[in-house]
């Protein structure tokens, strides 16, 4: 499976997915694949990594290789932000 990340620049899946199960993290929120369990060991997990927290202008979606082997190491996608009052239209 190959995954775009901009025009042009794509990440190749070959040998399966990720060995984390993918979850959502109310305290960001967004939704988190990779091995850490909360901000601080996500911050800690940079020093070994690259990705697009380099490339991006924003907080928006991270995806991060291993330094190492240039494998996908976690992804993490966020979620916008949104209001009832400004995102949806009641009607009555």
């Amino acid at each position: 499976m190959e995954v775009r990340i901009a025009d042009s620049i794509s990440a190749q899946i070959v040998d399966g997915g990720l060995a984390y199960t993918p979850r959502f993290v109310l305290s960001g929120p967004f939704v988190a694949v990779g091995a850490y369990t909360d901000l601080q060991e996500k911050e800690g997990e940079l020093a070994s990594t690259f990705g697009s927290a380099q490339w991006l202008w924003s907080e928006d979606d991270d995806l991060r290789f291993r330094s190492a082997d240039r494998e996908l190491e976690s992804l993490c996608l966020y979620l916008p932000q949104a209001t009832a009052a400004s995102d949806f239209a009641l009607t009555g």
